[in-house]
């Protein structure tokens, strides 16, 4: 067939991720987008049948505020579901990176909200996330690694987590490997598990090998390593998995082969291996038939000793079984029978509190049927005399910067356990506080609920304090600095708008750009620049208090850099910008067209005199002035040097004549030192 184009929007679009729905017999494919700006990428999927026809219209995966991308997809067949993860980071380049995650329906639809699964900082980010459903276990295993984007570090260790199809946790964050790695993808393999594929960078810290990982079903983790990458030789990225016929597929990217300028920095080869792993399903076994036996149609065992440290009075005995079991109660020893033929929820209360054992007699008439016994148990009263402990869980939320949440809503969690562990009389109440107004009882459904308005300007600070009350009374120290959160919400950006000079004004160099900055809460910070932004050394200017304003001096900025950098020569339209931050990390840009009259003239001079010490470059003249009349081009400013000042010249941009001691012309030059 021919090429299918999934998407043709403005700006980029990448990374794109494709998986299968098998009961529908189509295709989803997702990918991170830039139509609203490089500085936003959000995440967009499409649905293809077998044929390659589209099926309706294009889904949006995740527009949220800031940048999603690096999306992947797995499908559960089960349910007909996908469950898509990727990374999410205040800006596109530096993060700080998370790890998101959301269930969808065969039609690409939403279900429920979006699971975050790790929270990057300015410190750590976590990073090209992979996820695979297994049907056996009807799980989803997430895998991503940890690094410092912001830091040029790209490496870390490997890390993963198991949700169930209604994306619950099974498996809470555990590690697949320690060390320097990235970059994983993931394949089911014998029946339950999972195997997991990762690279390691080379000693100079590039391409390296490909390694891998089996991880069972409950997040146990096989400690054998496996070089996929087998050679020795291997510069191998960004590997790719595939399974069948009992066997696996590995393919990477390899930069062994060094090609010649030019292709020598962009050219890759492609390898790959296929591997059967001979992992062996059990263990070697031998018997031998001997003699017949006495047919065993009874049995008995008996407890250790039960005696609670803090027990105050025994409460009632439990049992779970099959078959034919009869049950009774003896003393520590075993020798005296206290209760015989207790019943499950029979009451203990009459017992003394001293310690006691529990027996079980086993009977069946046929060896071919055996007696099952799940569990036994009593319970008892015991002393608590300890209050129970409250801790924060989680908190749901986009995290801004500085400990700001950017959210219109947040959602506080908490978890409290009663002490003595396992012996304790058990959380009875939990409580909490807000600015240290009415205590209310918190609701483990619901959460704390925290939100802003537009009464609020979009913006609130709450110190939340917490605590808990065992079935005992014990009540939970809140003035503990453990049982106080301070969460900060700031729903709204800030906003910037250039002042002087107006959108397509004419200006000369050098000119004013002044903006006017408001927010809700307090602005970090306004950035100047002039096209091409980011690129002028010294630029952005940063002006952290009001007024904001910056005087833009295109010649001072050539000058410094030794050379011209087209800012004046690529044309005199010219965009400028001014750039907003708040607090939160949350951004605003405006931006003007200008017309600059003066950007050829600006900086030349007409130079007549005399010289001497003249030296020349490929790029440049110096000499030392003997007697020099100047004349700047742009203001008609005359000038005489005749103090040994020190002239550099453009090869670039020079209309005239330099000799060895005399000069008349038109020139682009600065005097060293003013």
């Amino acid at each position: 067939g021919t090429v299918i184009n999934v998407c043709s929007a403005t700006d980029c679009q990448a990374d794109p991720n494709v998986q299968f729905d098998s009961v529908n017999n189509r295709f989803a494919v997702v990918w991170e987008d830039a139509r609203n700006g490089e500085t936003n990428y959000n995440l967009y999927g499409r649905l293809y049948d077998s044929n390659g026809n589209p099926v309706g219209g294009e889904k949006n995966i995740c527009t949220a505020a800031n940048t999603q991308c690096e999306p992947w997809v797995a499908f559960d067949p089960i349910h007909e579901q996908y469950m898509i993860v990727w990374e999410e980071g205040l800006t596109p380049d530096n993060g700080p990176f998370s790890i998101k995650a959301g269930l969808y329906d065969s039609s690409l639809t939403q279900i429920g909200n979006t699971i975050t699964i790790a929270i990057g900082s300015d410190s750590m980010d976590y990073n090209f996330p992979c996820v695979e459903f297994s049907v056996p276990t009807q799980q989803y295993l997430i895998t991503y690694n940890n690094d410092d984007i912001s830091g040029g570090d790209w490496w870390g260790n490997i890390w993963g987590t198991i949700y169930d199809d209604a994306g619950n946790v099974v498996v809470p964050i555990f590690q697949i490997k320690a060390g320097e790695f990235s970059r994983t993808d993931i394949v089911p393999y014998l029946t339950s598990s999972f195997l997991v594929s990762y690279n390691s960078p080379s000693v100079s810290g590039g391409s390296g090998l490909v390694w891998g990982k089996l991880v069972s079903a409950d997040g146990e983790v096989f400690t054998g390593d496996i070089q996929f990458s087998a050679s020795t030789a291997a510069e191998a990225d960004w590997a790719n998995l595939a399974v069948g016929n009992e066997k696996v597929f590995v393919a990477w990217e390899d930069i062994r082969v060094y090609y010649p300028y030019p292709w020598n920095d962009i050219s890759t080869d492609s390898y790959g291996n296929l591997w059967r792993l001979n992992i062996p399903s059990g263990t070697e076994m031998t018997y031998v038939i001997g003699e017949e036996k006495v047919m065993l149609l009874e049995a008995q065992i008996t407890s250790i000793p039960i005696d609670p440290e803090n027990l105050l009075a025994w409460y009632d005995f439990n049992a779970s079984f099959e078959g034919t079991i009869s049950f009774d109660i003896l003393n520590g020893a075993g020798g005296l029978v206290l209760i015989p033929g207790v019943s499950p929820g029979q009451s203990l209360q009459a017992l003394d509190p001293v310690p006691l054992r529990l027996r079980a007699h086993f009977t069946r008439s046929t060896p071919s049927y055996t007696p099952e016994l799940e569990r036994w148990s009593v319970r008892f009263i015991g002393l608590d005399e300890v209050p129970p402990v409250t801790v924060l869980d989680h908190i749901s939320g986009t995290q801004g910067l500085n400990g700001w949440y950017t959210s219109q809503g947040v959602t506080v969690w908490l978890n409290s356990y009663d002490l003595p562990e396992g012996t304790g009389s058990g959380v009875n109440h939990t409580y909490y506080s807000l600015n240290g107004a009415q205590i209310q009882e918190y609701d483990s459904g619901n959460g704390i609920s925290l939100v802003v308005t537009q009464d609020m300007q979009w913006m609130g600070v709450w110190e939340v304090n917490f605590w808990s009350v065992d079935r005992s009374g014990n009540a939970e120290d809140n003035t503990q600095p453990d049982n106080t959160i301070t969460i900060k919400i700031d729903a709204e950006r800030p906003y910037v708008e250039i002042a002087e000079p107006v959108d397509e004004q004419q200006v000369n160099l050098p000119f004013w750009i002044r903006a006017n900055a408001t927010d809700n809460g307090v602005i970090d910070r306004v950035e100047f620049d002039i096209e091409p932004f980011g690129q002028h050394p010294g630029l952005p200017f940063v002006d952290t208090e009001p007024p904001y304003e910056w005087l833009c001096n295109v010649s001072d900025m050539r000058m410094s850099e030794g050379s011209n950098d087209g800012a004046q020569t690529a044309g005199i339209n010219k965009m400028i910008r001014a750039r907003v931050y708040d607090e939160s990390g949350q951004v605003w840009t405006d931006e003007h067209w200008i017309w600059i009259n003066n950007a050829e003239s600006f900086g030349k001079r007409f130079l007549i005199g005399f010289l001497k010490d003249r030296n020349i470059s490929d790029t440049q003249i110096t000499f030392t002035t003997r007697c020099i009349l100047s004349i700047t081009l742009d203001s008609f400013i005359p000038a005489m040097y005749t103090s040994h000042e020190q002239f550099v010249i453009l090869q670039s941009n020079r209309l005239g004549y330099i000799g060895p001691l005399g000069i008349i012309g038109f020139f682009d030059t600065h005097v060293v030192g003013e």
